[in-house]
């Protein structure tokens, strides 16, 4: 009779502790991560689910004007400052301050010295979401104008780019949390490329 209880009592037990185990094994966070949906190739911009509308929307038309045999850089240069302004400022979507929004449009010599900065700045305090439960309030842009696009030299480092093109552009947030609105921004060549080489 002893024997069968102790049986019992010892079932039980790894009942109990399978139980416990399984259900915090099935509890486990599901961790978040952008997957990547399009890319223009020749000139590595991505598009990830993650993306707003409006960045979708612009995506598109830049894939349909990098097409072109004939790329009008104009046009060109308005469709990235848009992308970058709205990725960079966008802070909603981002998984962690580590997530830097637009620096696929950044000349590559200064990519790591721009996310040093933007770490230590605008995306300093922005809290992770890597599991979804984020609540903090944070910028979508909404929307994007340009308002002046000019091209003249620009000289960086020992390079001098006389048809570099200088972006003024203004834009709109879905809620207004007091971020920045406004920049001056300055593109280069750079091997088949438009890059951002300063903003102001």
């Amino acid at each position: 009779m002893k024997k069968n209880k102790m049986v019992l009592v010892i079932f039980l037990i790894v009942v109990f502790v399978l139980v416990i185990y399984f259900g915090m094994f099935n509890n486990k966070k599901v961790v978040q991560e952008a997957k990547k949906v399009d890319t223009i190739e020749k000139y590595n911009y991505n598009l990830y689910d993650n993306s707003t509308k409006e960045y979708e929307k612009n995506f598109k038309s830049l894939a349909d004007e990098l097409s072109k045999e004939s790329v009008d850089e104009e046009k060109y240069v308005e469709l990235i400052s848009k992308l970058f302004i709205i990725d960079f400022y966008t802070l909603d979507n981002k998984l962690t301050n580590l997530n830097i929004g637009g620096v696929e449009f950044i000349h590559s010599e200064i990519v790591d010295n721009f996310k040093e900065k933007a770490k230590a700045t605008i995306y300093k305090y922005v809290e992770n979401n890597m599991y979804g439960d984020r609540n903090q309030k944070l910028p979508v842009v909404k929307e994007v104008e340009i308002t002046k696009i000019e091209q003249k030299a620009f000289i960086y480092d020992d390079n001098v780019d006389n048809k570099a093109f200088y972006v003024n552009a203004s834009w709109e947030y879905e809620k207004d949390l007091e971020y920045e609105t406004s920049k001056t921004l300055i593109f280069v060549h750079e091997d088949n490329k438009l890059s951002l080489v300063e903003m102001s």
